[in-house]
């Protein structure tokens, strides 16, 4: 997990998506792997597979804050504004203020005003 992380980190998403596979593999319920392989897929542009991932995460832990917010934050960048911002409700309902949250929610405003 700490050689996705360091690689997620510095934006090197093939190698986090690699790394997180592992841990994946190893841990199979372990929802910060799911999230983080997810996450790797979305930053590489391959939305056909964080998806499956998501859905994957979703059957772990549906009820956790940062699952709607990186389920948010995947559909904010494929420009589906809408189902982001269901999402990042959602995320704000668990987790009320949090920052990550109110930083994409204010992206997604600047986009959508944009």
């Amino acid at each position: 997990m700490e050689a996705a992380r360091t690689a997620f980190e510095t934006g090197n998403f093939g190698f986090a998506a690699r790394y997180f596979d592992m841990a994946m593999t190893e841990e199979p319920g372990n929802i910060d792997a799911c999230l983080g392989l997810a996450a790797s897929y979305d930053w590489l542009y391959r939305f056909d597979l964080s998806d499956p991932v998501y859905k994957a995460c979703g059957e772990l832990s549906d009820d956790s804050f940062l699952y709607h917010n990186n389920v948010g934050f995947s559909y904010l960048l494929r420009g589906e504004l809408g189902r982001a911002s269901a999402s990042f409700a959602q995320a704000r309902a668990l987790e009320p203020n949090h920052p990550v949250i109110e930083t994409n929610l204010k992206v997604l405003r600047d986009v959508s005003d944009g």
